[in-house]
């Protein structure tokens, strides 16, 4: 017989503790744990930072509200790569190319006439931590 764990009784701290087990269990999250950041309080979940791809944040949104005692799950702070990638691909001019790593922008190839203008450009995308510019 199992017992089932009454989720009024499970305490923030025990929610952290279940939120960092299941992100080491799967590899994928387990790869950006660094890039992760979570607060509990009464039983809200708050996680912020990035993953490399949508379907790791998917994982992530789809798991966490089943963990014991979660009763609401708030991610305006959780980024993906691929949907930085995209919206900053909106913004890029012909020769130009992106590169995103946690939210880093790299940015490589030709250099347009205003690159300070891209720069800040690109910089204001949510999720966008830091522009690198590699562009010659």
């Amino acid at each position: 017989m199992t017992e089932t764990t009454d989720p009024s009784m499970v305490t923030d701290e025990g929610i952290l503790i279940a939120i960092h087990d299941f992100v080491r269990s799967y590899d994928p999250l387990n790869a950006a744990k660094e890039h992760l950041h979570f607060e509990v309080l009464d039983g809200v979940v708050r996680v912020t930072g990035h993953v490399q791809g949508a379907r790791q944040k998917r994982v992530l949104l789809d798991n966490l509200p089943d963990l014991p005692g979660v009763v609401a799950v708030d991610d305006t702070g959780l980024y993906d790569d691929d949907t930085i990638l995209y919206n900053v691909g909106m913004l890029l001019p012909r020769g130009v190319r992106a590169r995103v790593s946690y939210g880093d922008v790299y940015l490589i190839g030709t250099a347009p006439t205003d690159v300070n203008k891209l720069i800040m450009d690109v910089s204001k995308v949510p999720g966008v931590l830091e522009v690198k510019n590699g562009l010659r």
